[in-house]
């Protein structure tokens, strides 16, 4: 089965960003445990228009992620079995076949090491790896490095990507270096920096992102490539519920707010 490069690139965003949680039926009634957790982002910005829906058991763990496009070849679902404390063990991702109906796109394992995630893998549905990521972490166990590899030969793409985390006292992420190997003899290397800032309220992902996300939410993002010589600078702005949580996220430019993202809750 073939798919758009567009559904694959959101797959592997899907699976590298996403630190989860499952195992029960998604149609148990909401529980206590569910308040204030996200239940849709309404992606609403000119260039990305989708919903992502999130579900969870009674102990209020993910168990489900899924993801509505207006063009529903690009519809996609994440499916989550978790340990007793709620951390992902295996996931497998769906996409969109030829006439509309989701089939099994991949598997992920992942692996732990007490509570840190030192590596998962992605396998097609066929058994093949498509790639797996390992992650570093440094003696007060803040994270450090990792090392995306894929399978050439499936992907096309490159041939693996390294990057390096820069973390505050509390271990939070304030930067991050990506540097990407592309296919074939003496092909480039290309460097990515970026730089983050945050608010002080609570990031409603970051229960489910703990290895890439932060405990707030990000207002500011520099991005310097190395072959390009300009700075780009991401600015972005929230409006918060009486909880302190997102409802309304903008990206900002010259002052000049644009709604790029909804957000609801249980």
């Amino acid at each position: 089965m073939k798919y758009s490069k567009t559904l694959l690139a959101l797959l592997l965003c899907s699976v590298i960003l996403t630190i989860l949680s499952c195992s029960k039926s998604v149609k148990e009634k909401p529980s206590s445990n569910l308040a204030g957790k996200l239940k849709f982002i309404h992606f609403v910005s000119d260039h990305d228009k989708h919903t992502s829906e999130y579900q969870y058991d009674h102990q209020g763990f993910l168990i489900s992620l899924n993801h509505t496009y207006p063009n529903a070849i690009n519809n996609s679902r994440n499916e989550f079995s978790n340990d007793s404390v709620g951390k992902p063990v295996l996931s497998f991702i769906y996409a969109t076949k030829a006439g509309g109906s989701l089939e099994k796109y991949a598997t992920v394992n992942y692996t732990y090491k007490a509570d840190k995630l030192i590596e998962y893998k992605q396998f097609r549905a066929d058994g093949k790896l498509q790639f797996n990521q390992e992650y570093k972490y440094n003696n007060q166990n803040f994270l450090e490095s990792s090392t995306l590899t894929l399978n050439n030969e499936i992907q096309g793409l490159y041939v693996y990507e390294t990057y390096e985390y820069t973390v505050d006292s509390k271990g939070i992420l304030t930067g991050k270096t990506r540097k990407t190997y592309p296919t074939g003899p003496g092909a480039a290397i290309y460097i990515t920096t970026e730089k983050y800032e945050y608010d002080d309220k609570v990031n409603p992902m970051s229960p489910y992102f703990a290895a890439i996300y932060v405990p707030n939410n990000n207002i500011k993002t520099t991005v310097k490539h190395d072959k390009i010589p300009n700075e780009l600078v991401n600015i972005f702005a929230f409006d918060y519920n009486a909880d302190g949580l997102p409802v309304k996220e903008y990206a900002v430019d010259n002052g000049s707010k644009t709604l790029i993202r909804l957000y609801e809750y249980y």
